[in-house]
């Protein structure tokens, strides 16, 4: 448990055009509320001189391997020569008034090497320093953060975030008011998202010189809610025995590859305390966890944590006492999407902030480099791939400076664009995106800034095939389709979630074999590829299988040696139904895919592709800017378009060009119509209806249609709740 990152504060560009914290001159302290006494301490030892609080530091290691699974992403030894500072572009110094920070600090953190400095020995130190006779006051001492924001984990991935660090030596007797911390702060915070809903993860925290550590969560709203702040969720106290005389490793691991997802901190490689996303709301959870961060270290003195046991700084607290730091190291275990088909290819953009963010950052495989914006909408970075490429997935990462509202686009010339993805309200900072498109250019462009300065990414990485000699996988058959499974883990877990175009709903099966996924075209189709895009309980043995009557099949593929991740097999086969024969789990749970896609080429009279994802939609009213009208054709089934709470209301989408219809799919919320129609328009004026009811259903309607028509809307007449209109999904398929 903690307070540290309670604190008022304000944001400034620095002048290489990185995001700086300035601090205000204004004190906010917290009240920390603690279960059990503090009076659990170590019997006092006798005091020691500052000259013993700065023992030297024992020899540098070397920064780790990754852990299996993982690679190294960032690390930094600091190897740098004795008494220099810190290097600034990759550091920055949060210097200021301890008392600024708003949890009762009384030191002033500075950039001097007397406080902030390595060793020449391999070492980071951060040592506090005390002068004059008041031992509240005259305290120095030091405080940094990582320049870069873009650590986190992937969805479906894992991060972890580890340092090597010799507590400051002293004791309970000397050490009163010592309060040495390794943390992260949300990215968000960067932008003034406020704390704590944007945040924090405490890794090491101790205080007063007790030999022990804790680790928290901060999230959700201060005071109180559902993370009880400003004490946090948190381990509680920890013993940590040595950690004042020797080197220990810290380390925090986020994880989106489970369910629910978690956070574990580790202490000298053996995990003591466990945070899990069902302990929150999922809102608090996918705001405070759900995205990048920043790494700190710093030694304060006084405060609130070490009042709250027994208080200090006080006449017998040494001066003197330092934090050394070995090494500190993020490793990320990321989801197998393939290979990233943008790695080092050319890379244009419409401005650069300065000659320090190019283009070409965003595709250089390196977090720590990033491509800038000038500061105005709208703005794109585009990739040449080289070649025809068919695209099923895209990896963003944003820096702060994040678009609030992009799309992502294909092009066979870099002049005419196909729009195959748009996000308009999502501001984290890694996204990860379903694809269905091809073309040699591929790019974002973005239309709405989440922040005062430009669009700024991290990285930009693509996956999916190179359509070397012609041909490629096809058109993407199975979205939206009719989707049917042998079993269900829950209600929550359904069929439909693996043909709904998101990456964050899956099905799942029962815990046991064979189990099976199959998906319903509408017609006899000719399939060329298919992708698997597993969660973690994978399948090591299973069969892809066609049939024309969903009775009778065909194996096109088999395998016992399955390795989960996203798995895109070309095939040969026909028929009008496709299905994953799971025979042998690669865990003990079920089979779980959080997308199952189905390429190829539509037979004449079928329901052919999807024309509305990505396109234009509008409508008469939206509930409120949370439920646009672009959410209905986005692709994503936690989105929504919800209407104005009265009669008549519509949503329509404008495919661009005419097409012929085939089938419309809608998605309701539990705010459905009891009565609409499904009309088309080759002008957006003049309408025809194609289908009408009177006795709607809600839930997802599949409609077979046939019509004519640039623009398709739903025009609902009479609803069947006191709300509005609702509609997840709205989706027409056609040719």
């Amino acid at each position: 448990m903690s307070i540290r990152g309670k604190r008022v504060q304000w944001l400034h560009r620095r002048p290489d055009g990185r995001l700086a914290l300035g601090l205000l001159g204004l004190t906010v302290v917290a009240a920390v509320t603690l279960a059990g006494s503090p009076s659990a301490s170590a019997q006092p030892a006798p005091a020691r001189s500052a000259a013993a609080a700065a023992a030297p530091a024992a020899a540098p290691a070397a920064v780790p391997a990754p852990p299996a699974g993982f690679t190294t992403t960032w690390s930094d030894d600091f190897n740098g020569p004795a008494n220099t500072g810190l290097d600034t572009g990759t550091w920055r110094y949060d210097a200021g008034l301890g008392v600024n920070f708003g949890t009762g600090e009384v030191e002033t953190t500075t950039t001097s090497t007397a406080n902030v400095f390595t060793d020449g020995n391999g070492h980071l130190v951060l040592k506090a320093l005390h002068t004059g006779t008041d031992p509240v006051a005259g305290w120095t001492s030091g405080r940094v953060e990582t320049q870069f924001d873009g650590f986190g984990a992937q969805q479906g991935g894992v991060v972890r975030m580890q340092a090597s660090i010799q507590q400051p030596d002293v004791n309970t007797a000397n050490g009163a008011g010592y309060w040495p911390a390794f943390w992260m702060l949300g990215s968000p915070i960067r932008i003034n998202i406020p704390w704590p809903g944007s945040g924090e993860v405490d890794i090491m925290e101790d205080i007063n010189g007790r030999s022990s550590l804790f680790g928290t969560l901060h999230c959700g709203t201060n005071p109180g809610g559902v993370c009880n702040e400003s004490t946090g969720i948190g381990s509680g106290e920890h013993a940590c025995a040595g950690c004042q005389t020797g080197f220990h490793t810290y380390a925090v691991e986020i994880d989106r590859s489970t369910s629910p997802e978690q956070i574990r901190y580790i202490l000298d490689g053996a995990t003591y305390f466990t945070i899990t996303a069902n302990q929150v709301d999922p809102t608090t959870w996918a705001n405070a966890v759900d995205h990048a961060f920043f790494i700190i270290f710093d030694l304060a003195i006084g405060g609130g944590f070490p009042a709250a046991f027994g208080g200090g700084p006080n006449a017998a607290t040494v001066s003197g006492g330092q934090m050394n730091i070995d090494y500190v190291a993020v490793y990320n275990k990321s989801p197998n999407f393939g290979t990233n088909l943008a790695l080092g290819k050319p890379t244009t953009a419409s401005s650069a902030e300065s000659a320090s963010f190019p283009a070409s950052n965003a595709t250089d495989g390196n977090v720590t480099t990033r491509w800038s914006s000038t500061f105005s909408d709208p703005q794109w970075l585009q990739v040449d791939l080289g070649t025809a490429t068919t695209v099923n997935h895209a990896t963003l990462i944003w820096e702060a400076s994040a678009a609030s509202a992009y799309q992502i686009q294909t092009s066979n010339d870099a002049a005419n664009w196909t729009t195959i993805f748009t996000n308009n309200n999502a501001t984290g900072e890694i996204q990860d995106v379903s694809l269905s498109g091809s073309g040699r250019f591929i790019r974002v462009l973005a239309t709405a800034r989440a922040s005062a300065f430009g669009d700024s990414l991290y990285e930009f990485a693509v996956y999916g095939a190179s359509s070397s000699g012609g041909g490629g996988p096809g058109t993407l058959l199975s979205q939206g389709k009719t989707a049917t499974a042998s079993s269900v883990e829950n209600t929550g877990t359904p069929a439909a979630n693996a043909v709904d175009g998101s990456t964050t709903t899956r099905w799942s099966s029962a815990f046991a074999d064979p189990q099976w996924l199959q998906v319903d075209l509408g017609a006899s189709d000719t399939i060329s590829q298919v992708v698997l895009n597993w969660e973690a309980a994978f399948a090591s043995g299973f069969q892809i299988q066609t049939s024309p009557d969903g009775t009778n099949w065909t194996t096109i593929f088999s395998t016992t040696t399955g390795t989960g991740g996203i798995q895109t097999l070309p095939v040969t086969g026909t028929g009008r139904f496709v299905r994953m024969n799971g025979t042998a789990r690669g865990t003990q749970f079920g089979y779980s895919l959080w997308e199952f896609q189905v390429f190829g080429t539509a037979a004449t009279g079928g329901s052919s592709i999807m024309l509305s994802q990505g396109r234009t939609a509008t409508a008469s009213s939206v509930e409120n800017t949370g439920t646009p009208a672009a959410n209905a054709v986005d692709g994503s089934t936690t989105t929504r378009w919800s209407s104005a709470f009265a009669d008549p209301q519509w949503l329509q989408v404008d495919l661009g060009t005419s097409h012929t219809i085939s089938q419309v799919v809608l998605n309701w919320e539990a705010a459905f119509a009891s009565g609409f129609q499904i009309q088309t328009s080759p002008d957006g004026t003049n309408w025809t209806t194609i289908f009408s009811t009177t006795t709607g259903t809600g839930g997802i309607q599949t409609l077979p249609v046939t019509g004519t028509g640039r623009f398709v809307r739903m025009n609902g007449t009479a609803r069947a709740t006191q709300f509005g209109y609702s509609l997840w999904e709205f989706q027409v398929f056609g040719s």
